[in-house]
């Protein structure tokens, strides 16, 4: 046992550090990076489906749009979607017809939060969105190494 400085004129004896060695890390911690699957509807019917990464995507009728929605009454570029690791968000960029959210109007150039099983409407499309399953590799394991 070693004795710290400190500790000596009080006869205390402390472990060294060697006594307690940390296990070596076999494995990085794994984080997955969730997914988003958006569905797109025209009449009922589906017209696209992505699955996407957090960050920032256009809806429009633009080619350059990463979620092109090519309906009635749809803009260039229409709306952007959000979509954040724990939380999503739309925001309309000042379209003609606007953007709906469970029918309700959001105001243009401002961002709305979504929250599950809430319905976008741009145009005559629906926009839905579902966060989906990601699993950690099998062989992973949090507990020390032994």
């Amino acid at each position: 046992m070693v004795q710290s400085a400190g500790s000596a004129s009080r006869g205390i004896d402390l472990p060294s550090a060697a006594a307690y060695p940390l296990p070596a890390a076999t494995h990085r911690l794994f984080m997955a990076t969730p997914q988003t699957e958006v569905l797109i509807t025209i009449a009922g019917k589906e017209h696209a489906r992505h699955v996407l990464v957090p960050g920032d995507y256009l809806i429009g009728r633009n080619s350059d749009c990463p979620i092109r929605v090519d309906a009635d009454l749809v803009s260039r570029q229409h709306a952007k979607l959000i979509l954040n690791y724990d939380h999503a968000l739309i925001e309309d960029l000042g379209s003609a017809n606007g953007t709906q959210v469970n029918g309700q109007p959001i105001p243009q150039d401002e961002r709305t939060r979504l929250w599950p099983n809430q319905k976008i409407q741009v145009g005559a499309a629906t926009i839905e969105l579902r966060r989906l399953q990601t699993d950690a590799p099998s062989d992973m394991s949090l507990a020390p190494a032994q």
